[in-house]
């Protein structure tokens, strides 16, 4: 339903500016941060692992590279639109399993050096995407007030561009010294954002 409206100056903005440091809610923000800079690394480091990986050429890496972030795309939606919709799990067990996922994609594209080592890794992710930054920002909704949700909603959407920041530059840079190496990184990432979400 629509929401009442009242009357005056300012009436469509929030009671109070909110920031990234806010205790009741920054922990939730630097999990979904962290896990989609590790997303990120795997992203722009792709086209290349798998031209290295699979000893591809560039026409037939970006062709692999496309059906492995599709694959990756689809089981996000799917995770989203049915997984979350139909299992009603709590916000906590969404970003638990998401971060694990996405943790054994990162192992698995860190060791594998097959297509399907690849394309699983991939796909891990992306279903680690689809469980953990919806949980997240569901769990970090749940600690305002509502009329705090919108300015909340703000801060929740400027976390995929951090991540797309600071994961290329991070995955890139890595790469650059071993094809394997931003994979471990993730691995470093995920690690002890795992016991810090727990």
């Amino acid at each position: 339903p629509d929401s009442p409206r009242s009357e005056g100056k300012g009436s469509h903005g929030p009671s109070r500016k909110l920031d990234y440091r806010d205790v009741r809610y920054r922990h939730f923000l630097l999990i979904a941060a962290a896990m989609l800079t590790a997303f990120s690394v795997v992203q722009q480091t792709l086209g290349f692992y798998f031209q290295d990986a699979l000893h591809l050429s560039s026409q037939q890496a970006a062709r692999q590279v496309g059906f492995a972030l599709m694959g990756a795309a689809t089981v996000s939606l799917i995770a989203q639109g049915v997984l979350v919709q139909r299992l009603k799990w709590p916000a906590w067990r969404l970003i638990h399993i998401g971060l694990l996922a996405l943790l054994l994609g990162s192992v698995a594209l860190a060791i594998g050096a097959s297509a399907v080592w690849l394309f699983a890794g991939v796909g891990l992710c992306g279903l680690g995407i689809g469980l953990s930054y919806p949980g997240c920002v569901a769990a970090a909704t749940l600690t305002v007030d509502a009329e705090d949700q919108g300015s909340l909603a703000g801060l929740t959407t400027s976390l995929p561009a951090i991540g797309s920041i600071v994961g290329p530059v991070l995955g890139t840079g890595l790469y650059e010294l071993s094809s394997h190496w931003p994979y471990a990184c993730n691995i470093l990432i995920l690690l002890p954002l795992m016991a810090y979400a727990w």
